[in-house]
């Protein structure tokens, strides 16, 4: 359970400092990457309430409640790509990367938090 509730945390951390960043530097990477103000601000926003949901699951960890953090994650991962390939275009290379390499921490994320959620069903089910 502590590996699932570390995983949770590192989320957590790491959206509030990808939201924080996309906030606080949306003009240049707007110039830089390609992703348009608005939507850098937007995403940021998201990304620092779903923080707060993220660390508030850690605290608990609740089955479902993980199942939802785990679905939020696979859903970030298929609208990154998604928004890739709408907005090849826009993006500049380094924003293509960096579109892409956020989703497959995201993903890897998502993935050991689906094996910390196993391990503990599997922990439950043999006491």
């Amino acid at each position: 359970m502590r590996d699932l509730r570390m995983m949770l945390r590192v989320d957590a951390v790491a959206s509030a400092a990808l939201g924080v960043l996309l906030i606080a530097l949306a003009g240049v990477l707007d110039g830089l990457l390609g992703l348009p103000v608005p939507l850098s601000i937007l995403a940021g926003s998201g990304l620092l309430i779903w923080a707060a949901f993220a660390a508030r699951v850690s605290a608990n960890s609740a089955p479902a409640l993980v199942r939802d953090v785990i679905a939020g994650n696979v859903i970030w991962v298929l609208a990154s790509l998604g928004y890739v390939v709408l907005a090849w275009s826009g993006l500049s290379a380094l924003g293509v990367l960096f579109v892409l390499a956020q989703a497959l921490v995201v993903l890897a994320l998502a993935g050991l938090q689906t094996a910390g959620l196993t391990r503990r069903a599997e922990t439950v089910a043999g006491s």
